[in-house]
């Protein structure tokens, strides 16, 4: 009973963020106007790739490694995350320094930094997270993800009302890396693992280009010198279609700390690890029937957006199809990922991801010309390629979905969910 309240906490956490985040969405853009707006939908933009990509991995790392860390500046300095949020950082800092003007319609060296810092906040706020999971306190796990988004949304309202710029907005951005000062202390107990600090390549780069193929759409499109008008459909439609993919992602950490006590405990007890894998299948029928709810809701996405965003935005029933296809598809490729990653298929996760959004960014960097229908199009093909593939490997490698009490004894020699 605990564990399916813990879920239920998790979720709603998620749901409360996404509102938060559609609050501070909506006064920005109805604060700054058309014009001034885009710099905001840029660095929310990145934010959003940065949490995604360093949400996944880093929560998991921290969660897998518990008792490795004592702190989140102790995470930080680890060798482990510092290999994945540096190279984001990096990234991020050359791409919105080439191209600032293109990005940002400004050429302020001020915005740039802005997008450079987000990557270390987003790796602080997984670490505060990840810590606060590995002793299973999943309802204060569940208030950080919606405190993170309430205080943007909060500081958003203040800023609509005094008709503050956009460097404003975007500091209030930056304002919701400030839960990650609400860590655990190093005295509060956790669970001790036998395991050393683990690798998170191939999480990390799955998730990164898992949420890179729903958020970066407006950022190549604004690259691409697209009208400013697709550009912020573009940006408005995923993001409301991606609280169907946040609400999922909201219960990953529960999983992994699941999988890590029940490994922990059962080293050789299959029993006990298999009725830990028969509740990770629940929680996943939950998830879909809870995620299957949403996606039908968004049906109505064109009328909505109209009404919460008025001449910023215009969306057809086909693009708000096209989009909720590509985010139901997105919300199974977690499932697979999961499958994947806990199978330590990495090379296999990181090659399918690449080759899927490698042929997707040749075609947008090739095509004449780029609207929202094109984009959507490319990011649907991009998911439904990676389902595509990750079903194959899984299904190649013996790897099942879900495990149950039918499951037979996993071979020592080759990894299984399980494991």
């Amino acid at each position: 009973m605990r564990s399916r309240r813990d879920e239920l906490w998790l979720l709603l956490g998620s749901l409360v963020s996404g509102l938060a985040a559609l609050t501070f969405i909506l006064a920005s853009s109805r604060s700054l106007g058309l014009n001034q707006f885009r710099q905001i939908i840029q660095i929310w933009t990145i934010w959003a790739l940065s949490a995604g990509g360093l949400g996944f991995s880093v929560q998991q790392h921290v969660i897998a490694s518990a008792g490795a860390y004592r702190s989140v500046f102790h995470s930080l300095r680890s060798h482990g995350t510092l290999r994945v949020t540096v190279p984001l950082m990096s990234g991020v800092a050359v791409v919105t320094t080439i191209w600032r003007t293109e990005i940002f319609g400004s050429s302020s060296a001020i915005w740039p930094l802005f997008a450079t810092l987000i990557p270390l906040g987003c790796a602080a706020t997984s670490t505060t997270r990840g810590l606060w999971a590995a002793r299973r306190k999943f309802r204060f796990v569940a208030f950080l993800s919606a405190l993170e988004n309430i205080l943007r949304a909060a500081a958003a309202l203040v800023l609509w009302i005094f008709d503050a710029g956009p460097a404003s907005f975007a500091l209030a951005i930056l304002l919701g890396f400030g839960v990650a000062l609400l860590a655990p202390r190093s005295s509060l107990g956790v669970e001790k693992t036998t395991q050393p600090t683990t690798q998170m390549h191939g999480a990390t780069i799955a998730g990164l280009l898992a949420y890179a193929t729903l958020v970066m759409s407006p950022t190549i499109m604004a690259v691409k010198s697209v009208n400013i008008l697709e550009t912020s459909s573009t940006f408005i439609l995923l993001a409301l279609l991606r609280t169907p993919y946040q609400l999922s992602l909201s219960l990953v950490p529960k999983f992994a700390a699941d999988r890590k006590l029940g490994n922990n405990r059962t080293r050789g007890d299959n029993r006990i690890s298999r009725s830990v894998l028969q509740s990770v299948r629940r929680k996943w029928a939950l998830l879909f029937y809870v995620v299957s709810g949403i996606v039908a809701v968004t049906l109505g996405t064109p009328v909505a957006v109209q009404i919460l965003f008025g001449n910023i935005v215009a969306v057809s029933v086909i693009q708000s199809l096209l989009a909720t296809t590509t985010t139901a598809i997105a919300v199974v490729n977690i499932l697979l990922v999961v499958a994947a990653a806990a199978a330590r298929l990495d090379r296999q996760l990181i090659t399918i991801w690449i080759s899927a959004t490698g042929l997707g960014v040749a075609y947008i960097a090739m095509a004449p010309a780029v609207s929202l229908t094109s984009m959507l199009c490319t990011v649907l093909t991009v998911e439904l390629g990676v389902a595509t593939g990750l079903f194959f490997i899984l299904h190649r490698h013996s790897v099942p979905l879900y495990v149950g009490v039918s499951c037979p004894t996993p071979d020592p020699g080759k990894w299984t969910i399980a494991d």
